[in-house]
């Protein structure tokens, strides 16, 4: 039997749902990257399949039907913009966990001008396997966890495979050197 990729990708993103991950880089930056339910949907791309009821479905319904089994690949296949919207991103999104730990290599702060991209993200990790990255790109929130001395907090933006180097020529490269994780409900953003 063939396994269910988005309901993997679900399981893979329970593994970071509800943390924030204090990160501190080698350059002497440090941020809060939050991880929440809502983030899923838009990791998965559903919200481009608008000839289908999920484009539309409450993020946090969303993540949890899938999680359940309740909404599976099947589904979202019916979807005409399913392969250029969800696919890759489906399935590349079960390797995200993997890469948030030191020593990862990340890109602060990340010039989408050098990357000719009209990316937000102001952070990239990412882990270079042939000839390919797998990169977490990472949003500013535009707050500051006062808990956590006033880092700045971003969100998961996007979670890709990109093959060549388009987004890292050029641009300055350091690594991880510290994750401190956090459950939600302690003191922290």
């Amino acid at each position: 039997m063939e396994t269910d990729q988005i309901r993997a990708a679900a399981e893979s993103y329970q593994e970071v749902n509800g943390k924030n991950y204090r990160i501190a880089l080698a350059d002497g930056y440090s941020f809060v990257l939050v991880f929440e339910q809502a983030n899923f949907k838009h990791l998965t791309g559903v919200q481009h399949l608008k000839d289908t009821m999920y484009h539309s479905m409450a993020p946090n319904q969303f993540f949890k039907r899938v999680l359940h089994g309740a909404i599976g690949d099947a589904d979202l296949r019916s979807s005409v913009f399913y392969e250029d919207h969800c696919r890759e991103r489906i399935f590349d999104l079960c390797h995200m966990p993997r890469i948030l730990r030191e020593g990862a290599l990340c890109i602060h702060p990340f010039d989408p001008r050098k990357a000719n991209a009209s990316l937000r993200a102001e952070v990239l990790i990412y882990e270079e396997d042939n000839f390919c990255a797998f990169l977490t790109l990472a949003c500013k929130h535009g707050t500051q966890a006062p808990d956590l001395g006033g880092l700045p907090v971003y969100f998961p933006e996007s979670f890709q495979t990109v093959y060549g180097d388009r987004y890292l020529k050029g641009q300055s490269r350091t690594r991880i050197s510290s994750i401190e994780i956090f459950e939600r409900g302690l003191k922290n953003p």
